[in-house]
């Protein structure tokens, strides 16, 4: 346990003052009585100690204020009690003045190191002595009281720390700190309630990830503002993702704190869940637009009546419909508006009946009497106001039907051209509701399902059973997105039971889907005969690529049989004829045709080599493949070259024929390809098994180039295509892949499966 030195609280500013103990440590005994009576006439109470020892274990026992220490002692110099005093952790932090009759900066400067923090030189100075003791008595007391406050700041930092948690925790709102690339750090329990998210989950995302995209580019500008310095905080309305996929409204604060070298920490985020307010204003603004839309749009006469006398006691400006001005209907009884007595009497026994049943609205159409004369059909709406039960006052709306009733008449005749063209189309027509129930069909749709009429498919209840149900999921989930789908193709099955394809065309409106439907099973089956003539002719390629290969083949067969036989035949008999002729002159010619010829049997090999591998049937794919590089390539261009046949022994069997010859010609020209294109220094071929497969890996070390655009139908990288390469292994049941950047070399790896032969080895 580390002893703290006695001290005491003062009431006016809870400071700590230590205690006034001073040790007073010197073997002689006059100078502890001169220090002793000194320090006690200024209020101090001093504990002499004549030995070190003695000193050390009181200092020890109880640690004082501060200790006076003669250097130079008989037993243990005042150097040495220091070092034991600043070991013992009781008695590390008090301070130290050394007594000394030296004057040697040097013994000074060991003072110093060994802990002390001051130095009193004898004979002493009272007023040098007390100004020393004082100061550090003074200092020691500001460290003490300095410690305090640390220690009581930190409680208090942690006791707020603990607020700070629990407040965090427990608020109302949510709260994050995110940090400035947008990653969350910390999240209270109610952000995760708005979100959906486990804290673990949201702390694995960014603001961006759950932000709608519409808000995303706002609120990323108003980040900049921030990061720029530009404003110190903002809010903004905008929309989360919730885990589920909902949409959620928040109302986001945000502010930037900083670190102590002034760079930005983190983002402090206030998020209250807004969702509800935004349905209400949404409701209450819809309702708005409803009522102003009404009374700037609504073309109605509309009339305050007084009720029971019937007079006109308030009007709009309906000029448009009866021909008056809004102050010509004041105090007018509404007698004079009505075509004939009988409507006036018709709505009177109208409104009568209506109190009578309690009702607070009728609604009729009647003809009105218009300024002019004419006599035009309206529409008449009145509702009731009462006052301690009794009716007071009428609203009538009157709104001329003319125009309406003159679209009726052309309504009817539409609807039935409509009806017709819709009867008779060859496309099937429907509505639906949400679920798939159908309320409308024309013939066309009953025909291409199987139906003897629109009726009994309407009473079946849905167009036909969905050869996926997930094909219909994606088409209304397409069309509650977007309102629309437009050519969605699906799979459904007859009434008959026939698989039909057809072609939606649908619109969705409130909760009623209003679509078409075209039968284009006879367009599929044309489809898939263009994709069988599409994979019927890659198999004609392909045996033509393997017709060709053998062509080569035999023509590299016949000119090592025949003609490089004949050849080197020649050449034997002129070297024969060479020794036999005693003519210098013609056993020169004959040299030199020799070795015309000798070029010519090389030509002629190399030839071979580049029709085919003579012996690849013989010798492997691998073999194969090394020989060429070694007489093609490495000879003929420099280029390094390497063939590594990872394939283990034991496990090797022969290709199957035709795979090992596109294998082989599919090799030769990728590595033509980097001769001509990619400036390489290095090309290496790899054979590796992959169980049922074989895959070959060429790596160069050359320009490499953008695979996206090479692998385009068309796009050519020497005289042989990465395409056509690709459709070569595809019609295998392989593939080519192609790894490259522009810089960075190339590595084509081609997959083709064995098609074991029994009994033969592998390449």
């Amino acid at each position: 346990m580390k002893s703290e030195p006695d001290y005491k609280m003062t009431s006016k500013n809870d400071e700590a003052i230590l205690s006034r103990d001073i040790l007073i440590v010197d073997d002689e005994v006059s100078n502890l009585i001169l220090l002793t009576q000194l320090l006690a006439l200024e209020g101090y109470q001093a504990r002499p100690a004549e030995r070190p020892q003695l000193a050390i274990d009181s200092a020890l026992a109880k640690p004082p204020a501060l200790i006076l220490l003669d250097v130079r002692m008989p037993e243990m110099d005042g150097f040495e009690v220091c070092k034991c005093l600043k070991q013992d952790e009781r008695t590390r932090d008090i301070p130290i003045i050394f007594i000394s009759a030296l004057q040697d900066m040097q013994d000074k400067v060991r003072g110093f190191e060994v802990g002390g923090v001051d130095f009193i030189t004898k004979p002493f100075q009272e007023r040098e002595v007390l100004a020393r003791v004082r100061t550090h008595m003074d200092l020691r007391n500001m460290q003490m009281n300095l410690e305090r406050m640390v220690a009581k700041r930190t409680a208090e930092v942690i006791e707020s720390e603990q607020r700070f948690r629990t407040t965090f925790e427990q608020a109302a709102v949510g709260i994050a700190h995110v940090s400035p690339e947008g990653r969350f750090l910390r999240v209270n329990r109610k952000f995760c309630d708005i979100v959906g998210y486990s804290e673990d989950e949201i702390l694995a995302l960014t603001f961006q990830d759950i932000t709608h995209p519409d808000d995303l580019e706002a609120d990323l500008d108003f980040v900049r503002q921030v990061l720029n310095g530009e404003i110190e905080t903002y809010s903004i309305e905008k929309r989360y993702y919730h885990k589920d996929g909902s949409i959620v409204w928040i109302n986001l604060t945000v502010s930037l704190l900083f670190d102590r070298e002034g760079n930005p920490k983190y983002f402090v985020s206030v998020i209250r869940d807004i969702s509800d307010r935004k349905q209400a204003e949404e409701a209450l603004q819809q309702s708005r637009d409803f009522l102003e839309h009404l009374i700037s749009a609504v073309p109605d006469a509309i009339f305050s009546v007084k009720m029971p006398e019937r007079t006109i006691n308030w009007a709009n400006d309906s000029f448009n419909v009866l021909g008056y001005e809004s102050e010509e209907y004041i105090g007018q009884s509404t007698r004079k508006y009505y075509a004939n007595p009988e409507y006036y009497d018709a709505i009177g026994r109208l409104q009568q009946d209506a109190i009578r049943k309690g009702d607070n609205i009728v609604r009729t159409e009647i003809m009105v009497l218009c300024k002019d004369g004419r006599v035009i059909p309206a529409e008449f709406t009145a509702t009731y106001y009462r006052e301690e039960g009794e009716l007071s006052q009428i609203t009538a709306f009157v709104r001329d039907i003319s125009e309406r009733k003159l679209a009726e008449e052309k309504l009817v005749k539409s609807e039935e051209k409509y009806r017709s063209l819709v009867e008779n189309s060859m496309v099937g027509v429907f509505t639906t509701t949400i679920d798939g129930r159908l309320t409308f069909a024309n013939d066309a749709l009953a025909r291409m399902f199987d139906f003897a009429s629109p009726e009994q498919i309407i009473a079946q209840g849905a167009l036909g059973r969905w050869s996926d149900i997930r094909g219909r999921e994606r088409m209304l989930a397409e069309l509650q997105k977007h309102g629309s789908v437009t050519n969605f193709e699906a799979e459904t099955i007859t009434y008959a039971g026939r698989r039909i394809h057809v072609l939606f065309s649908a619109k969705l409106l409130g909760d009623n889907i209003f679509g078409m439907m075209m039968d284009i099973t006879e367009r599929k089956k044309a489809e898939q005969k263009i994709i069988d003539y599409q994979q019927r002719l890659k198999a004609l390629a392909s045996k033509l690529t393997i017709a060709e290969e053998k062509e080569r083949r035999a023509i590299a067969a016949n000119l090592h049989d025949h003609v490089m036989q004949a050849l080197a035949l020649i050449r034997i008999q002129l070297a024969s004829a060479c020794k036999s002729t005693n003519d210098s002159k013609l056993a020169d010619k004959l040299y030199d045709i020799s070795n015309f010829l000798l070029e010519t049997l090389e030509e002629v090999q190399m030839l071979m080599f580049e029709l085919s591998s003579p012996a690849m049937h013989e010798i492997g794919l691998s073999s194969a493949i090394s020989e060429w590089l070694d007489e093609q390539i490495k000879k003929r261009y420099g280029l390094r070259t390497e063939v590594i046949n990872n394939i283990p022994i034991k496990l090797r069997k022969t290709l199957d024929p035709d795979v090992r010859t596109i294998l082989f010609r599919n090799v030769r020209e990728l590595i033509v390809n980097v001769v001509k294109h990619a400036r390489a220094n290095e090309v290496s071929v790899r054979l590796e098994d992959r169980s049922q497969s074989i895959r070959i890996i060429v790596e160069d070390d050359g320009i490499g180039f953008d695979t996206r655009a090479a692998t385009r139908a068309g796009s050519q990288i020497g005289g042989f295509g990465l395409f056509s390469i690709e459709e070569l292994m595809v019609d295998l049941g392989g593939s080519l892949r192609m790894v490259s950047a522009p810089g960075k070399g190339c590595t084509a790896i081609l997959s083709a499966p064995f098609h074991v032969d029994k009994g033969r080895e592998r390449s």
